[in-house]
């Protein structure tokens, strides 16, 4: 059985994490939805919990997550996991997941080393030059 959980006001980057999770939860007051990041951390003999309010709902495109980052082991808890890692865990889940949805797309390195040269050969004859960027006219 779980003990007592209890609200915090502070946690410390080298406390035992119990999990962290991003919820979207109503706000107080009923003014909307917003992602809290909650942080639980194991001070003996109980379970302390860290709020955040990250910001409204519609900014985050990440799904909603869980890092479990303690068990229970022979009827006693076992963190494997300080606060640090687990927020660098976070923090590198939203990085990841904008990189994955924001790729650019590869370039052809080939028909630009070509296009440059072409380039390079009309500034050398003193040649006027058109296309998609703009346009050069020399005298």
């Amino acid at each position: 059985m779980l003990p007592l959980l209890i609200p915090t006001d502070y946690v410390l980057d080298n406390e035992l994490a119990w999990s962290l999770k991003e919820l979207d939860l109503q706000s107080p007051g009923s003014r909307g939805w917003r992602r809290y990041r909650i942080v639980t951390v194991w001070r003996e003999p109980y379970l302390c919990e860290f709020r955040t309010d990250l910001g409204p709902r519609s900014r985050f495109k990440l799904d909603q997550f869980n890092i479990v980052a303690g068990v229970w082991t022979n009827n006693r808890p076992e963190c494997l996991y300080n606060v640090a890692e687990v927020l660098d865990m976070a923090n590198r889940m939203h990085v990841g997941y904008m990189a994955e949805t924001e790729r650019p797309e590869p370039s052809n390195l080939i028909e630009r080393f070509h296009d440059q040269q072409e380039l390079k050969g009309l500034v050398r004859r003193r040649l006027s030059s058109f296309g998609w960027g703009g346009s050069k006219q020399r005298n």
